[in-house]
């Protein structure tokens, strides 16, 4: 866990995505000029005055030089993540690099993350809601002052007592129950995910891997590669190394499926995808040739993300309504206070 996280603080401060991206643009340029992998990074470490992208160089040449993946060690020395250097590896192995290279390096929508949609806009109610309970809890230092004699101390009071009382407890019970949703979200699977699905959990998250794993087999068809060896392909770049993951087993159950006899759209839409996606790509690859793989799978990466975005706007809308109302919820007590409201003055 502490590897992770200084890799991750040394992708988001040292070696930052700009400069990642400019780089592997590069790469993809000399690739598409014809131009050997170990010329590139011969000529990175000869014009490069920047110690991280030397230091990737002599790596990448040394893995090239023995045999191995230039990316071999990419995730392992903190340079890109898991999922970005198994690209980079596969991309590689597979002549597909530069389609690879475009994954990572594409402009990703602004309405596929998270962060963007929900938490962005929505950062002013959040903030007032923590500043609220943060007030409402602190406030309690005062209750002497603004209740006088032996009257009932005012709702706000009252509330930042049972606020002290329990924070710990919430906050226990609210990180429980996140860490329940993002392992069942990893690990459910089969009927439970479909009826979690229809509940309106995992939505975003689904699709949102769906639009990739689309996205990574249109890059591998359009360069002639086996629809069994591009599942295998997605299983490796989506493997822990530990237990498989939800989207793990599908893929390992479609590529078992597909040994047995079954083509790939059928088998992904036993395993993987709702009766819905399957029609699609079904009806646009008919014959689940190559080409028509190529271009069912890209269109419907547009979908997925399409109805990524609209599920992350909901959540947005649901999130902006919930910490409106609990700020709200916490003012009024305050406002009775400062108004005097509950206040035996004596007179």
């Amino acid at each position: 866990m502490l590897t992770r996280l200084n890799h991750l603080l040394y992708r988001a401060l040292v070696f930052r995505q700009g400069l990642r991206t400019n780089l592997l643009i590069s790469i993809r340029m000399q690739i598409e000029a014809g131009i050997p992998i170990i010329d590139t990074f011969k000529l990175i470490q000869q014009a490069t005055k920047d110690h991280s992208l030397r230091r990737l160089a002599d790596m990448s040449l040394s893995a090239a030089i023995i045999g191995q993946p230039f990316a071999s060690n990419y995730a392992a020395e903190g340079f890109f993540n898991d999922y970005d250097a198994r690209l980079l590896i596969a991309g590689e192995q597979h002549g597909a690099l530069p389609e690879m290279i475009q994954l990572i390096t594409a402009t990703s929508d602004p309405g596929q993350s998270f962060f963007d949609v929900v938490i962005l806009p929505n950062a002013q109610w959040i903030l007032g809601l923590l500043a609220m309970l943060a007030l409402t809890i602190y406030g309690v230092t005062y209750e002497k002052l603004m209740t006088i004699g032996d009257r009932t101390p005012a709702d706000f009071f009252l509330l930042g007592h049972w606020l002290q009382e329990h924070l710990l407890l919430i906050a226990l019970a609210l990180a429980i129950l996140l860490a329940i949703y993002i392992r069942l979200r990893t690990m459910l699977g089969g009927s439970w995910r479909s009826r979690a699905r229809s509940l309106g959990f995992f939505g975003a998250y689904d699709n949102r891997f769906i639009a990739q794993i689309c996205d990574l087999m249109a890059a591998l068809f359009k360069k002639g590669v086996a629809q069994s060896t591009a599942v295998t392909i997605a299983i490796a770049l989506v493997s822990t190394g530990t237990r498989p993951g939800y989207f793990e087993t599908a893929l390992t159950r479609v590529r078992d499926e597909m040994n047995r006899g079954p083509t790939l759209l059928p088998a992904l839409g036993r395993h993987l995808l709702d009766p819905e996606a399957t029609a699609q790509l079904s009806l646009q690859a008919p014959r689940q040739t190559v080409a028509e793989l190529e271009r069912a799978f890209r269109n419907y990466a547009l979908v997925a993300r399409q109805k990524t975005a609209q599920i992350l706007s909901a959540m947005a809308f649901v999130t902006a309504l919930v910490t409106a109302l609990g700020t709200f919820f916490l003012l009024v007590p305050l406002i009775d206070v400062v108004m005097g409201a509950g206040v035996d003055t004596g007179f």
